[in-house]
């Protein structure tokens, strides 16, 4: 017998593919109500009807308060931040600053947005926890992939960060390492 989440909610960022949707699927498995966000809307389209998809973009701030505030005013016990980008892979000077942009927004910011909007429920329920989802990029580096490393270093960074400010109000901040996954990514 397994862990059973009956009756919790759960949010999964980038959750209608790869890894996010191997996450979803085992939340919503085993008796979680998983909400699901991703960027591609043929995949979110295409997610089973026990996942509540929805087409948003993680780099959107106000379009992640829209779609997350009223998820959260019914209550957010897990939260898996799992978009991201995977940026270009050139040497520094060959970067367009756009890409770069992307890539840490997708990757690092977004997970801040997701987290700001779901924390104030958690405290108030006293409970919950958020999985930010890095790389092995986030600890060693990686030639020519300044972005992506840039942005998963920042969300171990972020993630040391959250422990300690919400250690008290009994919510689980954790990171994910995750080791050659095979996933999608946002362009």
């Amino acid at each position: 017998m397994g862990i059973r989440l009956d009756s919790l909610r759960s949010v999964v960022t980038g959750g209608a593919g790869g890894l996010g949707l191997v996450v979803a699927e085992a939340l919503a498995g085993a008796g979680a109500t998983t909400f699901v966000c991703d960027v591609d809307s043929v995949a979110v389209e295409s997610l089973p009807s026990h996942l509540h998809g929805a087409t948003v973009d993680v780099a959107d701030a106000d379009a992640m308060a829209a779609w997350l505030d009223p998820i959260a005013a019914e209550g957010i016990d897990v939260l898996v931040n799992n978009a991201g980008a995977a940026g270009p892979t050139a040497a520094v000077e060959e970067i367009n600053p756009a890409e770069w942009r992307r890539c840490v927004e997708v990757s690092l910011s977004g997970q801040f947005y997701c987290a700001r909007r779901v924390i104030p429920a958690m405290k108030e329920r006293g409970r919950g926890a958020i999985i930010n989802i890095s790389s092995t990029a986030g600890f060693m580096g990686m030639p020519n992939r300044s972005p992506y490393v840039a942005a998963k270093f920042g969300v171990v960074g972020l993630t040391k960060t959250w422990r300690w400010n919400w250690a008290e109000d009994r919510t689980a901040i954790a990171t994910c390492i995750t080791v050659g996954a095979k996933t999608s990514a946002a362009p």
